[in-house]
């Protein structure tokens, strides 16, 4: 039983300065840039989950308004409603309040997975923006800048971040680890590095979930959580279909697949060995589109060996 008052890892290890951010280099430098010169421009802020926006941005935010963050910050998550009245009633009216008692000029609106966004309400959201130009701001946190309309992204600084490095996801999760006292090895590292595919929330998320379950991080515990075969049968596996043995890479599937509870994750994991160790670009785009198709057959399938056998001559015949 949780104590009452445990904080989960991701609220209680956010990142309290843009130093303790784990992102883009580069991004991190041109919010450091922009907090050094006070400028807080209309942006776009796109990439994948996990990958530090929200967490980004809010820092950010915090350096700027450092005592007024309530006042001058009005922050939209996809909990809340953002339809074209909300557009026209909330924000408009926090956009027309004035601050008192405070040392800025600028209201800043925050609009968290803006892509959720219908384009009647960004429209409404533009006009705003030139309504208000001289005092207020705005923010859009999207997974796609192609989600957020034309006339917005032209108003817009648009950053875009990718997936988190593996090494930088890792330095973050040991310091949390070894913050808790918590016993992990190396190889439970990696496991849980590979399943959250540059997502560190889900990171943290995964790691706190067999923490509280097994009390350590190790490959044997985490294995045991997630079901997961021995990753050196998927490194045997690969060997042997790019060698052209299909006996034995159908008896490698069929041990993986009498491991793992989970037939999906299976081929999602074979997914992300074949991005990691496959060098040539086009032979990896035929493993990816072979094993999209083997998923959606496989979802139409509760045979494990029939599938098995045909997901080992398929990658053999490649």
């Amino acid at each position: 039983m949780m104590k009452k008052n445990y904080q989960h890892w991701i609220k209680k290890y956010n990142p309290l300065s843009l130093n303790q951010l784990s992102m883009n280099k580069s991004i991190k430098k041109k919010f450091i840039s922009l907090t050094q010169q006070m400028i807080v421009p209309n942006l776009v802020l796109a990439g994948p989950p996990g990958s530090g926006k929200t967490s980004g941005i809010v820092c950010f935010l915090k350096n700027i308004f450092i005592y007024d963050y309530k006042k001058n910050v009005l922050r939209l998550n996809a909990s809340d409603q953002r339809g074209v009245e909300i557009v026209r009633q909330k924000i408009k009216l926090f956009c027309k309040r004035k601050s008192i008692f405070t040392t800025h000029d600028k209201k800043l609106v925050l609009l968290d997975e803006a892509d959720s966004m219908t384009e009647i309400a960004q429209e409404a959201l533009r006009r705003l923006m030139e309504l208000f130009s001289n005092h207020a701001r705005f923010i859009f946190i999207c997974n796609f800048p192609s989600s957020i309309i034309e006339p917005i992204q032209s108003r817009c600084i648009i950053f875009r971040l990718k997936k988190i490095k593996k090494k930088f996801i890792a330095k973050r999760l040991v310091f949390i680890l070894k913050q808790e006292k918590i016993f992990f090895d190396v190889q439970g590292l990696d496991i849980i590095l590979y399943l959250s595919n540059g997502d560190i929330r889900q990171t943290l998320n995964m790691s706190e979930i067999i923490v509280k379950n097994f009390g350590e991080l190790t490959i044997k515990t985490t294995k045991k959580f997630y079901s997961i075969s021995d990753f050196t049968n998927f490194f045997e596996l690969f060997y042997s279909f790019l060698n052209k043995n299909y006996v034995f890479s159908r008896e490698l599937l069929f041990d993986i697949f009498n491991e793992c509870s989970d037939k999906i994750e299976i081929l999602q994991y074979i997914f992300s060995f074949a991005k990691k160790i496959i060098n040539q670009n086009r032979l990896k785009l035929r493993i990816i589109s072979l094993l999209c198709k083997i998923k959606l057959n496989y979802l139409q399938s509760v045979n494990k060996s029939f599938v098995a056998s045909i997901l080992a001559l398929k990658l053999c015949q490649i």
